[in-house]
């Protein structure tokens, strides 16, 4: 094989590989199969694609191109669980930039081949090793950051039709013919396909943005409102820390007159009735106290709050924590991630007969990992959209706000949300991996450790 034979199948390989993994990139964690499995499918296409290149003397037949295109396509729908519409959607997406750079160091190849006397495809190499170089990196951080959160994103109603975008541009851009095999190359036909490629990318990475940026609105209209809430429950609670020491403060200072009169009782042999007036003084400073929930401070306020609001609607509620004093869990993470599945209780509980109404609250540190467990009573309706619950709030069109905001701290502590119905409960379980520290071992064994158990 000489070196002329060479730069075809470097181009091929150019041309194809670098795509491919792009196009697997955003659902690397959804795979049916090992990597090794796909990319030895993946070269056996790459082997039969350059034997036919070979046999077809280094020529571009679009019927084979799109024969492979449509294998690719198949190959990604069968190794990868994730629903069609996602796919198709980033398999145009890759289409498009692929066509951008094949497009325009093929048309550059063409257009000077016969005058430079150079080898086939070697421009074309050159001009793809240039492309990468100046667009790869960008394009893959928008991928990573961008489009793989994106295909996240559950709602049907979206994916049924955003794919329609990439299609349509790129039907447009076909059927300008510039980028047809086979038709004319010159200095216009090659900055056609620049700017119609470059244009068409630029759309639909603006979309993508558009709609993470549209998401991420919702989640932080849905973060100010549990953090108002908060802060509401925040000064309730100080409030009440404040009258009761506001009325300790009061009791101390009539404890002087308190002691006069049971000196007097004694004095005057009258045990009974200073044996009547401990008991009563002892119940009035039973009715201060405030026995805490929990005793992390910003848990503790919000399962009062929640537990005030639940016996307003008759909801009976079960608490077990197992809790030091101190995680190392972001105060704001931990509410929103309690507060929301709270709030999520108390509405399904609303839903059945008021005798029905249940809710069970579980927390506890298990070596390094925090486990929240709450089950609750509701109508027994659940829809789901592949893997993802959809919200009755929402008519279950699409999944609520709540749960996808527990399921990103979940995943920001490398952790994991299971949703399970049992008949007429709903179950939610979130793990947490945490870093704990020696020292907290420590006080976790001793003094710092509590359990709370409210019925």
């Amino acid at each position: 094989m000489t070196i002329s034979n060479i730069y075809p199948i470097v181009y091929l390989v150019l041309a194809t590989v670098p795509f491919s993994f792009l196009q697997y990139y955003p659902f690397l964690t959804k795979l049916r199969v090992s990597k090794t499995v796909i990319a030895s499918i993946y070269g056996a296409l790459l082997v039969s694609e350059l034997v036919l290149f070979h046999h077809y003397n280094y020529i571009i037949v679009s019927d084979f191109l799109i024969l492979f295109y449509l294998l690719h396509i198949i190959l990604s729908l069968v190794v990868v669980r994730s629903s069609f519409y996602k796919q198709l959607f980033v398999t145009l997406v890759m289409v498009i930039y692929q066509l951008l750079l094949v497009g325009v160091s093929i048309a550059c190849e063409r257009w000077t081949l016969a005058e430079s006397g150079l080898p086939p495809y070697l421009i074309a190499n050159l001009l793809l090793v240039l492309q990468f170089a100046l667009t790869y990196q960008i394009f893959f951080k928008f991928l990573r950051e961008k489009i793989s959160s994106f295909v996240r994103y559950e709602d049907d109603t979206v994916w049924r039709w955003i794919w329609l975008v990439p299609t349509c541009i790129l039907a447009i851009i076909l059927a300008t013919k510039q980028f047809t095999i086979g038709a004319d190359v010159n200095l216009y036909s090659i900055l056609v396909r620049l700017f119609a490629g470059t244009g068409a990318l630029a759309c639909c990475l603006i979309l993508v943005d558009s709609i993470e940026a549209i998401r991420e609105k919702e989640r932080l209209k849905s973060n100010l409102k549990l953090t108002e809430k908060l802060q509401k429950v925040q000064a309730y609670h100080y409030e009440c820390l404040y009258e009761n020491m506001a009325s300790t403060r009061r009791m101390r200072h009539d404890l002087r007159h308190q002691f006069v009169v049971l000196q007097n009782y004694l004095e005057n042999e009258r045990a009974k009735e200073a044996l009547a007036y401990l008991y009563k003084y002892q119940g009035d400073l039973s009715k201060q106290e405030s026995t805490p929930l929990c005793v992390v401070p910003v848990l503790d306020a919000l399962l009062k709050n929640w537990q005030e609001t639940a016996a307003s609607y008759g909801i009976k509620t079960d608490m077990m924590l197992e809790l030091p004093p101190k995680l190392p869990v972001d105060d704001f993470d931990l509410c929103v991630l309690v507060g929301n599945l709270l709030e999520n209780a108390s509405e399904a509980c609303q839903c059945v007969q008021q005798n029905e109404r249940n809710a069970t609250l579980k927390m506890r540190v298990i070596g390094n990992i925090l486990v929240l467990t709450l089950d609750n009573t509701f109508n027994g309706k659940c829809v789901y959209s592949g893997n993802k619950l959809l919200s009755s709030k929402r008519e279950y069109r699409e999944p609520g706000i709540g749960l996808a905001s527990v399921e990103d701290i979940a995943n920001k502590y490398q952790g994991e949300l299971q949703i399970k119905q049992k008949d007429n409960i709903f179950c939610v379980s979130v793990l947490l991996m945490v870093q704990l520290a020696e020292e907290f071992f420590r006080g976790y064994l001793t003094a710092g450790y509590c359990i709370v158990i409210i019925e």
